[in-house]
């Protein structure tokens, strides 16, 4: 009995301990002259203008053709650590990005975003939530890695151009409404320590014109939890942007 009670608190320890960040972190892992490419079907016209095109056809199919980017998975966040996978993100021209992985070239598997917002013109695409940041290096979660991971932009995605510029985290904002299972819409109002304050989402939270409405005091009642609570136990951020395209 002792030995099954020890295992059952060891395995409870180890499925819910994971480095979290207090404000939480995510980067947009959208690669360099992506949205370029997203934006192709859009600009056929002027990418290949048929007065100065002698093959339309041709050109047009080579414009639509899909760009992949790879990004190396790291062990540790060292120049010098073993690469331990790899993660493919492929520009689909008016389609969006499609992105799959592969750990120490196994089979590949399809990779999703944990913010799964699916256009690229508005906030929150491709997201990927980020337990640790080290300078350059970024550590995303287990799952569906068999192990945290660490990533290097600077080190696997050199820029080409002066026009270019590398994805950098960024934090969740106080004042914002999230949607986060089961507290429902929230506003985050302080990040502290470990904890965090909120207060539930009111109808002043998302005004697109109109007017701004008393709102009762309990529905502006603040709360304290700790910031565990916005991640689930592997470590990935479940508090999202509630209206992620605005108004």
């Amino acid at each position: 009995m002792k030995s099954l009670l020890t295992l059952f608190v060891f395995s409870s320890f180890y499925l819910h301990a994971h480095a979290f960040l207090n404000p939480p972190q995510v980067i947009s892992l959208v690669p360099p002259g992506a949205h370029e490419v997203l934006e192709r079907e859009n600009q056929l016209a002027s990418l290949c203008p048929p007065e100065r095109t002698q093959n339309l056809a041709e050109c047009r199919t080579e414009k639509m053709k899909p760009v992949t980017w790879e990004l190396n998975l790291y062990k540790d966040a060292r120049h010098d650590s073993a690469k331990i996978g790899i993660i493919q993100i492929t520009a689909v021209p008016g389609k969006g990005l499609q992105a799959k992985y592969s750990m120490n070239d196994q089979k590949w598997m399809p990779l999703e975003s944990d913010s799964k917002q699916t256009d690229w013109g508005y906030s929150s695409y491709f997201e990927f939530t980020l337990n640790d940041v080290r300078k350059d290096w970024m550590q995303l979660p287990k799952r569906p890695f068999y192990v945290p991971v660490w990533i290097n932009l600077k080190k696997d995605w050199p820029l080409k151009n002066k026009d270019e510029v590398l994805p950098t985290p960024s934090q969740l904002e106080t004042e914002t409404v999230y949607t986060i299972a089961p507290l429902g819409n929230i506003v985050i109002l302080k990040f502290t320590g470990k904890s965090i304050v909120y207060r539930k989402e009111n109808k002043n939270d998302m005004l697109c014109g109109e007017e701004p409405q008393p709102v009762p005091a309990q529905d502006l009642k603040e709360f304290t939890r700790s910031a565990e609570i916005l991640y689930d136990s592997d470590g990935h951020l479940k508090a999202w942007a509630a209206y992620p395209r605005g108004c």
